[in-house]
Formats: C-alpha cells, structure tokens, sequence
C-alpha cells in the first residue's frame, strides 16, 4: 500500500482561517491518502478552534507586530525541517504576516485564499501597503533566513495551486485568471447546533455579525432604527465578542448561522468573506462595516454587484433606502452562483487531490 501523503498545514489563527482548512481536509479524506500536520501560532486574543483528527504543533506568538511574529513562526518552523518531513504544503493565513520568512521551496505549495487578496485582482489591499512601507525590514529578515527579496506581497499568495473561496460572480469581476488558479464558489464555515429557543418561530431578523474578534466601534441606535425602517426588520440579533449594545433584543457568542438566516431580512458584517458570502447562500442582503482595508474591498466588490452594501455604523445619513434594499434582493435572488459549501469543498477537495497525485 502506497505511503500517505504528508501534508503540512500552515493556518492563521483567526476561526475563518482555521475553520475553512478545517473543512476542506475533512473532505479531502474521501479522495486522498494523506497524513497532515497542522502548525498554527497562537495568541491570547484570539478564540482557541478545536482541531481533531490531525496533529496539531501550536507555536505561542506573544507580539503584535507582523514583522516581528512572522519572524517567530519561521524561526519556530525550521527545526521541523518541512522539506524533509512533508510532501506538500498546504497554508490558509495572511502570509505577509506569518509566511514571509518560511522557506517553502522545493516543495509543492497550494494556496486556500480569496481572490480579492491576489495579484489577478491588483486590489492596494493592506498587505501589499504593508509591504511596501516596509519593504527593507522584510527583506533584511528573509536575507537573515536565506530568502531573497520580496518584490510585493502578491508574491506570497502565488503557489503551484491557487484554490479560491469565492462565488462565481465575484471572481468574476476580477476578469480572467491565470490557469493554476482555480475557483469552487463560496466556501464557508457555520456552527452547529440547535438555534436557541428564544429565537425560534421569530421572522424579519436583522441579524449583526461582527466576527469573532469583535469590533471596537459599535453601530449606534439611531442607525439601527433607520435600518429597521428601511429592511422592515422587527427583531435586532447580534452574534460575536463584541459587548451587547442596548438596542440588541437577543445577543449570542456563537449562532447556527446556516439555520438563523432563513429567519433574517439582512445582515451587517464587518466584512469577512466568510460571514459574507454565507449572507449571500441564503439570499440575504448585505451590509458590511468594515474592521479594515480588506473587509472594504470586498465590501466595495458585493456593492457593485448590487449584493449589499457599505455602511458606516456612525452615520445614519447615507443608508440604503427600502428600495434600495429591493432591488439587492432581487440581484441576490437572480445571482448567477448558487453558493453551496458541502458542493464546493466537495470540489475543491477533488481539485487538491489530483495536484497532489500529478
């Protein structure tokens, strides 16, 4: 019997990140022999994501700074020696952030991503600004380890394999794509569970989701009931860690989202793709208030498909009007992809077992 596959797995410590590679490795086993180990670094701030089923090397980052924690991962990565020990290198993670310094040649490297991020889009994303502000530190680093220069950020996201987790219409708009980049529709992941009893049977929900980091800035209530006015929403829904305002009827840490928003008449996020793109599965509208640079450009993307909208939780004056909000239905309902995640990891699991064989 031939010798499984081993895989390394490098994943940010975000849930989006973790819970997304997550997925696809479950359904990868239905069509790969593989044995994969799972480095990710951990830090205080961020929630802990059960992983089961593989090893799992955690590597304690203590530091806010990118350079600075991208230097730790990579330093704590070389004594695990991944040209010997792995056969490919599967990473989902800001790699600006955490990869810059990680040698990854000779071996095969498959990118779990969106296309927002990529070269092919050429989005100022905060990434490529990053970069460029400190391009001399960076390559004094990856000099240190061996590495040569880095011309840009995009240079990161450019495996042998690009596996993008977006919905047809917004790779889309970013026109043709270089072969080894592939798409599969909107991938996302959902918790599990029953929805709570308090919101059973409840109708025209405006759910806020704001991820699991939280947000500092919070909407304020005069924007709220503009917004109940203009969705018709009856009930105010809000799942993540951030504190709960007083205009929320019900608050949760975590919902069952795939269930809740069969319930909802639209949903404010603060711009992850995805909390995004699972609005969009359910044909809800919308709203995005963006955390940072990339949640906008996303958020700048789905408005200019007509699938929602930008907002700034402070600001009541430039809100989209009932009609408005009509007419992001009607788009979402006509969307030309039907956002289904078991069909696209089923795909995507697929795509990654015949590159690993190849």
């Amino acid at each position: 019997m031939k010798a499984p596959l081993k895989i390394a797995v490098l994943v940010a410590p975000p849930l989006g990140h973790i819970s997304r590679v997550m997925r696809l490795l479950e359904h990868l086993k239905a069509f790969l022999n593989f044995k994969a180990t799972v480095f990710v670094p951990r830090m205080p701030h961020f929630p802990q994501f059960e992983i089961s089923g593989h090893s799992v090397i955690d590597i304690p980052v203590d530091s806010a700074d990118w350079i600075t924690q991208g230097q730790i991962f990579a330093t704590a990565l070389t004594p695990h020696n991944l040209r010997r020990n792995y056969d490919l290198v599967l990473y989902d993670t800001n790699p600006l952030q955490w990869l810059y310094a990680v040698d990854l040649q000779p071996l095969k490297t498959v990118c779990l991503t969106n296309i927002f991020l990529t070269r092919p889009a050429g989005e100022p994303t905060i990434q490529t600004e990053r970069h460029s502000a400190d391009k001399i530190q960076y390559d004094d680093i990856r000099h240190s380890f061996g590495l040569a220069p880095l011309n840009s950020a995009y240079d990161l996201y450019e495996a042998d394999q690009v596996l993008l987790a977006d919905p047809l219409p917004v790779i889309k708009s970013y026109g043709s794509l270089p072969v080894h980049y592939k798409s599969f529709g909107g991938a996302y992941w959902s918790a599990s569970g029953p929805i709570p009893q308090e919101l059973q049977g409840l109708k025209d929900i405006l759910l806020i989701s704001l991820g699991s980091t939280g947000r500092k800035k919070l909407i304020t209530t005069p924007m709220i009931e503009a917004l109940k006015a203009s969705t018709g929403a009856k009930h105010v829904v809000m799942t993540g860690k951030a504190p709960p305002p007083d205009y929320a009827d019900f608050t949760f840490e975590r919902l069952p989202l795939d269930d809740l928003l069969t319930q909802c008449c639209a949903v404010i996020s603060q711009g992850g793709s995805g909390a995004s793109y699972q609005a969009l599965a359910h044909k809800t509208p919308l709203l995005i208030m963006p955390n940072h640079k990339n949640h906008l450009i996303l958020g700048r993307c789905l408005e200019g498909l007509g699938y929602g909208a930008v907002i700034n939780g402070q600001d009541p004056a430039h809100l989209p009007s009932r009609q408005d909000f009509q007419n992001m239905q009607r788009r979402i309902n006509n969307m030309a992809d039907n956002i289904e995640p078991q069909s696209a990891y089923d795909h995507m699991a697929k795509t990654f077992s015949a590159f690993c064989q190849s």
